[in-house]
């Protein structure tokens, strides 16, 4: 890279188009300084070191200087506080809502189980006896309607021994139901 022209080419692509204007001040400042080499006329070894300087020493006076870069020097001192009390607000909301999330989760798991424990355990152990002891009463009393249609067809065909057999059947029946 000893051509002014094209280092002064690279330093407005790397300011338009990567829009990197430390890039671009470093390009500008190499170009300067081949540029002052080539109008002296020397090309010692000293020369190529200032070429190669890490740190930009300033190429553009405050008059010359882009607007965008005068803006930019500005506010690298202090781009961390522009927004500080804002982003350090937005990190406390985030915080504050990660832990509301928690908490509602830690509720709802110990509803899950306070639910699950209390209701459904007792509660489910009750319904079972209770659907244990509706089907006896089912299955009694399906038995007890085919003893009294038995016993009725016994009465219309004037059989007392086995009526009588009938109703001390159903009398068993509804003594084992209560």
């Amino acid at each position: 890279t000893t051509s002014v022209t094209l280092l002064r080419a690279y330093a407005q692509f790397a300011d338009t188009v990567l829009n990197d204007f430390k890039l671009c001040e470093v390009l500008q400042h190499r170009a300067e300084v081949l540029d002052a080499q080539e109008e002296t006329g020397d090309d010692d070894s000293q020369g190529g070191e200032d070429l190669l300087i890490p740190h930009v020493a300033k190429s553009m006076t405050e008059d010359t200087e882009p607007l965008r870069y005068q803006m930019q020097r500005l506010l690298s001192g202090i781009d961390g506080e522009v927004m500080g009390e804002e982003e350090k607000a937005a990190r406390t909301l985030d915080v504050r809502v990660k832990y509301a999330m928690l908490i509602l989760i830690t509720l709802a798991v110990v509803e899950y189980v306070v639910t699950d424990w209390i209701l459904f355990s007792s509660g489910a152990e009750d319904n079972i006896a209770l659907i244990d002891a509706t089907g006896l009463l089912r299955a009694f009393t399906i038995s007890t309607n085919f003893l009294l249609r038995n016993q009725l067809l016994q009465a219309a065909a004037n059989n007392t021994a086995n009526f009588d057999r009938f109703k001390g059947v159903i009398k068993t029946v509804m003594t084992r139901v209560r």
